[in-house]
């Protein structure tokens, strides 16, 4: 080739960016029907369709895997989260919406972001805390107190919501979550 350069990196990273999303893909649902324990190189390999080396050359360990899934399981929080408040402007009314969604059909979700944070803290590094559902419910709270304290309180007691959503046997509706976290309010707003 005579003055030319050919850029051949943009293909091959594009399709490299597309194939790691494709495999954290397939580690969360991985996770979703097994637990965070069954996520390894291999099960992920099988569910990815492909081979358990090429998913080590993405993540040279589980270690890597699980950090890499607990970062796309947070941006998929998120992007779920943006879709919920579309309809409203309400912060409130987001964090009861997500809850409830929590108690049905993301349920299996959101015990994986619970294993991972889990997980997290066991290590050696502290866990991110300001990813997915902390940072939803930081900013939330944040509009409904001044006072460190009293926002301390509360968002453990929202936290406890969402938990028990994850955990319970029952289904819960956004208006009655909605409901809850007015009652956990009513009191400091009161002070």
């Amino acid at each position: 080739m005579t003055g030319g350069v050919v850029n051949r990196g943009d293909g091959r990273c594009s399709r490299g960016i597309r194939r790691r999303a494709a495999l954290l893909s397939a580690a969360l649902r991985v996770a979703e029907r097994s637990g965070i324990a069954a996520v390894g190189l291999r099960s992920v390999a099988r569910e990815g369709g492909t081979t358990p080396s090429l998913v080590g050359y993405h993540f040279p360990d589980r270690a890597v895997l699980l950090e890499s899934l607990s970062y796309y399981t947070a941006a998929r929080f998120e992007a779920r989260a943006s879709e919920v408040a579309a309809g409203s402007a309400d912060r409130l009314e987001v964090l009861a919406a997500v809850i409830a969604d929590t108690s049905g059909p993301s349920r299996s979700r959101a015990l994986v972001e619970y294993e991972l944070a889990l997980l997290a803290a066991r290590g050696t590094d502290p866990p991110e805390t300001d990813l997915g559902w902390p940072r939803l419910l930081a900013r939330a709270v944040r509009r409904t107190t001044e006072d460190p304290l009293v926002a301390s309180r509360v968002t453990d007691e929202i936290e406890g919501l969402r938990f028990r959503a994850a955990t319970g046997p029952d289904r819960l509706r956004a208006h009655e979550v909605l409901e809850r976290i007015e009652q956990i309010l009513a009191p400091r707003r009161a002070s």
